[in-house]
C-alpha cells in the first residue's frame, strides 16, 4: 500500500481504500507514548517484543502525532492538546508528563474499559484530500484525525500487527 508524500487530490480515496479492512472491526484500547497516541482495533494477535517474548495485541493500530479530537454523539471527550494538560489543569505542562499524569490518561482509560465491556465496531471510515480521517463507532463514539501540513511529514499511521505488510504513512517522509 503506498503511502501519500503530501496533501493533495486522491489521497482521501488512498486512504479510504488502505483502512477498508478497519470496517465492522472493534475498537480494542487507547493509549499513548508521549505524545503519540495510539488506538488498537481488531481482534487479538501474537507479535514479538522487544525482549523477545511473545504479547497480544490489537491485529489493527492508528499512531496519531497530528491534531485529533474524540467525540461521543457530538460531545467532546479528550483531544491531541490533552496528553500536554496535566490531570486538574488547563494549561500546557512543563516537559513531558509521566503515564497517568496527562488529562488524556483516565479518559484513554475509561474508553479503553468502555471497549471491553461494550463492543463498539467501526460503522463508517471517511478520509479527505488533507490526510485526514474521520473513524465512527457503532457507539457514537468518532474520532476525528487532523494534519496540519502542506509538508512532507509524519502526521499518523495505520500498521497491521502480526505480519509484514507495509505501513500506510500520512505524510511520508521520502528517502534521501
Amino acid at each position: 500500500m503506498g503511502s501519500p508524500g503530501v496533501p493533495g487530490s486522491g489521497i482521501g480515496k488512498a486512504i479510504e481504500s488502505a483502512l477498508g479492512v478497519l470496517s465492522g472491526e472493534r475498537l480494542r484500547y487507547i493509549g499513548r507514548a508521549t505524545d503519540l497516541v495510539w488506538l488498537g482495533i481488531g481482534r487479538d494477535v501474537e507479535t514479538v517484543d522487544r525482549h523477545g517474548g511473545i504479547r497480544l495485541v490489537a491485529e489493527h493500530a492508528l499512531h496519531l502525532q497530528c491534531p485529533w479530537r474524540l467525540t461521543r454523539l457530538g460531545v467532546p471527550l479528550v483531544g491531541s492538546w490533552d496528553v500536554h494538560r496535566s490531570i486538574g489543569s488547563n494549561e500546557f505542562a512543563d516537559g513531558e508528563l509521566l503515564q497517568g499524569e496527562a488529562a488524556f490518561d483516565p479518559i484513554a482509560a475509561e474508553l479503553t474499559a468502555e471497549a471491553g465491556e461494550e463492543e463498539q465496531h467501526v460503522n463508517r471510515l471517511t478520509g479527505d484530500d488533507w490526510g485526514g480521517l474521520v473513524l465512527e463507532f457503532t457507539s457514537g463514539l468518532m474520532l476525528d484525525v487532523l494534519p496540519v501540513t502542506t509538508a512532507s511529514d509524519e502526521c499518523w499511521r495505520y500498521l497491521q500487527l502480526g505480519d509484514d505488510t507495509e505501513h500506510f504513512v500520512v505524510f511520508e517522509t521520502p528517502e534521501g
